[in-house]
């Protein structure tokens, strides 16, 4: 009896031991953040207006963690009212989601509220408030997790720029809210997308308008708010010094309130090598379509000469922000046409009627070149395409004549293999 106490004991002893060492090196991991939330004037189009701020900073402070580190995040609400933080695209326990009055409990005045939860994944991200319309007045900013290791084919590039993509409106975000409430036509008034009698016949678009009318469908239009501004990390237009012929890694993010962005490059194609956060095989394109919460990775290859613009235009042509990457003369992205409005329906599937048959006829081309790449590489192998040839598409993706939809998703193909065993 005595013999097995004793054994117990030594069991306890090496137990709190372990657990001891254990503390210490998760101890090692944590990388500790503190971030502050408060009223901010700023001047985005000339006019000072109030927002919201982390750090004093718009867009908030981009956080830096690596794969299997802890994250330690102590939130401070300097807000006469609650306020909350959403890790976007993380995935940690429920408690530590931010999401007030779901999962993680308001951060009220005057606290400081800490989150704590281990990254199990690498990638990039971005952080936003859930309260209110507290988001679209500032509070948001990036993640970038860096792998334990590269898990693709390709050589990331060292040098790597992150970029924050928004829409600015001098307006109230609560009067905005209001008018689309209510079914006003004041946004569209204001940037001129409203549609008219003249336009309509302008447009030879009668008919088009009289199936509209029939379906009980309002007039088409590709964003509800009239943006004063579009940003790329809180600026209208800045630069980032490279050296010619260098390649650097885009970490994009869309942190955009209602807006979607068409991305080009004035320096060539872009290839992706990342879709929200995740790995994917690498393909080329010379212009997509970016989605409001999505980021990708892309490489861009500094020019041989000159300032290369990288341009986020905003999907219903509204306005752009640039990012001129180089040095010297600056060299613009192409422009991306406006929508005509009078010749869309409201699939999103048809920007104009006139021409519709070779876009049609190109997609069909699209869709079959990509069918035999996936017979010729990957239906063999039962799986999805997991040969090491890199996929580019800048001959299928160049840009029509009338710009339209193209979210780049029929071209994202998984790294590793996605079938399930037989």
């Amino acid at each position: 009896m005595t013999l097995r106490i004793n054994y117990m004991i030594f069991a306890i002893i090496i137990v709190s031991c372990a657990s001891i060492f254990a503390f210490d090196t998760n101890a090692q991991q944590i990388r500790e953040y503190n971030l502050e939330i408060d009223n901010k004037m700023v001047n985005f189009t000339g006019k000072d207006k109030m927002a919201i701020s982390v750090n004093d900073s718009i867009p908030a402070p981009t956080l830096y963690f690596k794969e299997g580190e802890t994250a330690k995040i102590n939130v401070k609400n300097n807000l006469d009212t609650n306020t909350s933080v959403h890790w976007h695209g993380i995935l940690l326990p429920n408690r530590q989601d931010g999401v007030s009055y779901l999962t993680t409990p308001p951060i009220t005045p005057g606290m400081t509220y800490t989150f704590e939860f281990p990254l199990i994944h690498s990638g990039t991200y971005w952080y936003h408030s859930h309260t209110g319309l507290q988001e679209q007045k500032g509070v948001y900013g990036a993640i970038v997790i860096e792998p334990k290791e590269n898990r693709t084919d390709i050589e990331v590039p060292k040098v790597q720029e992150t970029i924050v993509l928004s829409d600015w409106t001098d307006q109230n975000p609560h009067e905005v809210l209001r008018d689309l409430k209510r079914g006003s036509e004041y946004q569209e008034f204001k940037k001129g997308s409203m549609q008219t009698v003249y336009g309509v016949i302008k447009n030879k678009a009668i008919v088009d308008n009289f199936k509209r009318s029939l379906r009980r469908m309002p007039p088409m239009d590709l964003s509800d708010v009239a943006y004063d501004a579009f940003l790329i990390n809180g600026k209208q237009q800045s630069e980032f010094k490279a050296q010619p012929g260098e390649k650097i890694l885009l970490r994009i993010i869309n942190a955009g309130g209602a807006s979607y962005f068409y991305l080009n490059y004035a320096g060539g194609d872009m290839e992706v090598i990342a879709a929200d956060g995740v790995d994917v095989k690498p393909f080329k394109t010379d212009r997509m379509l970016m989605a409001i919460a999505e980021t990708y990775d892309v490489i861009i290859t500094v020019p041989k000469s000159g300032s290369a613009e990288f341009r986020a235009t905003a999907q219903d042509g509204s306005g752009h922000a640039s990012l001129f990457i180089g040095e010297g003369d600056k060299v613009l992205a192409q422009d991306i046409p406006k929508p005509n409005l009078y010749k869309m329906d409201h699939s999103h599937m048809m920007m104009d009627h006139e021409g519709h048959g070779d876009m049609e006829k190109k997609e069909m081309e699209m869709d079959h070149s990509m069918k035999e790449h996936m017979d010729h590489s990957s239906m063999d192998h039962g799986s999805m395409d997991h040969s090491n040839k890199h996929m580019d598409m800048s001959h299928d993706m160049k840009m029509d004549t009338n710009p339209r939809p193209m979210p780049p998703y029929k071209y994202l193909r998984s790294v590793m293999p996605t079938s399930l065993p037989k």
